[in-house]
């Protein structure tokens, strides 16, 4: 109702212990641009709530990206 959106995900598997971070990106439009909404280094973090996304007056995509070294 207030627009936020709660985003959940499966938490990497590091065998080789080579995560660095989660990055959060986001659009307003399927096909992009997508925008560096936020990186997450702990990699045992499995959620995140964009605050402020408007989702509730229009879409929003997402993809989050994991980096590892």
């Amino acid at each position: 109702q207030n627009g936020n959106v709660e985003l959940n995900w499966s938490p990497v598997v590091d065998t080789m212990n080579t995560f660095t971070q989660y990055n959060i990106y986001s659009s307003l439009n399927f096909a992009g641009p997508y925008t560096l909404i936020d990186s997450i280094s702990d990699k045992s973090i499995t959620h995140y709530t964009h605050v402020s996304a408007n989702a509730s007056n229009s879409p929003v995509y997402y993809f989050i990206k994991t980096n590892n070294d």
